[in-house]
C-alpha cells in the first residue's frame, strides 16, 4: 500500500488498489505537496516536485536568512554573514564598504559595491535573495529602492 484513504473510489488522491494518484503540475495540492501552481516549470514559486521555492533556498549558502520589505535601508549589517530575501519588486540599489574581500551576490549574481547605483538581476523563485559574506567591517551598508 502506497496510501490507504479508507474508500475503493480512485480519482480522489488513492486508488482503489491503494496507490498513490497524486500528480504535481495539476493545480490541486495534495497530500505530500507543499504547493501546486499548476505548471512543472522549476523556476517559479512552487518547484517541479511540488516544493515550496524560495530564492534563499536556492541561492543563500547555509547563512541565516532575513525577511525584508522593501524600500530597505541598512547603514550596518555587522560583519557576519547573512541572507536577505524578499518577494518584493526591486527597480535598484546602492551598497558600500565591503571592505576585505566582502562580497554581495543578488539570485547568484554577483554585485559590485561602491556606493554606485545598480540595477538587479531579474527576480527568481518568487523575488530576489542578497547573500553578503562576512566582513572585518560592521558599517557595510545596503539600500534597495
Amino acid at each position: 500500500e502506497q496510501c490507504d484513504d479508507g474508500n475503493t473510489t480512485s480519482g480522489d488522491g488513492c486508488s482503489a488498489t491503494c496507490q498513490d494518484e497524486s500528480v504535481c503540475g495539476n493545480g490541486v495540492q495534495e497530500p505530500g505537496e507543499q504547493c501546486d501552481d499548476g505548471n512543472t516549470a522549476d523556476t517559479d514559486e512552487c518547484s517541479n516536485a511540488c516544493l515550496a521555492n524560495s530564492p534563499c533556498a536556492r541561492f543563500c549558502s547555509g547563512y541565516p536568512v532575513v525577511t525584508i520589505d522593501v524600500p530597505f535601508e541598512s547603514a550596518s549589517i555587522g560583519t557576519a554573514a547573512v541572507c536577505y530575501e524578499t518577494s518584493d519588486p526591486i527597480a535598484g540599489g546602492t551598497c558600500g564598504n565591503f571592505l576585505a574581500g566582502r562580497t554581495l551576490q543578488i539570485n547568484d549574481t554577483l554585485v559590485t559595491c561602491n556606493w554606485q547605483n545598480w540595477t538587479p538581476p531579474a527576480s527568481q523563485y518568487g523575488g530576489y535573495c542578497l547573500e553578503v559574506s562576512s566582513g572585518s567591517v560592521s558599517y557595510s551598508g545596503i539600500s534597495l529602492w
